[in-house]
């Protein structure tokens, strides 16, 4: 699954008047490690409206003013809250740590995190 680069066109249920130009849909772009500055990656997860409201022109296609993002309506503005965090997620899953394979490997990892010397434990076998 690669991770997508674009949003799909967000319909705005309330288009954006510009002088004699009409905004019926915008794309969203994955934004860039710089267009992130001064926000916080965890607001934006969690959809935080002023963090919307700043990354919003910044990665809009046409490009919106923040005072234009302000004015949207709020269903407009929680479906680009809903792209962002779509572009924040991971593109594959992460590789899991398997489990120790023998009761060894266990008491191993038990010894060292507790501190026991060698002596304090003695190596465990499966009954037959």
């Amino acid at each position: 699954m690669t991770q997508p680069t674009h949003s799909a066109p967000i319909v705005l249920e309330q288009a954006i008047a510009r002088g004699k130009e009409r905004i019926d849909s915008i794309t969203l772009r994955k934004p860039a490690a710089g267009e992130l500055r001064g926000l916080k990656l965890a607001d934006l997860l969690q959809g935080d409206v002023n963090a919307v409201i700043r990354l919003v022109p910044r990665i809009s296609q046409p490009t919106l003013t923040e005072p234009e993002v302000a004015a949207l309506d709020v269903v407009d503005l929680t479906a680009c809250a809903d792209e962002i965090v779509v572009f924040c997620k991971r593109g594959r899953p992460r590789r899991r740590p398997s489990p120790p394979r023998v009761v060894d490997d266990a008491m191993a990892d038990i010894a060292m995190v507790f501190h026991w010397g060698r002596s304090r434990w003695t190596p465990w076998t499966w009954p037959n």
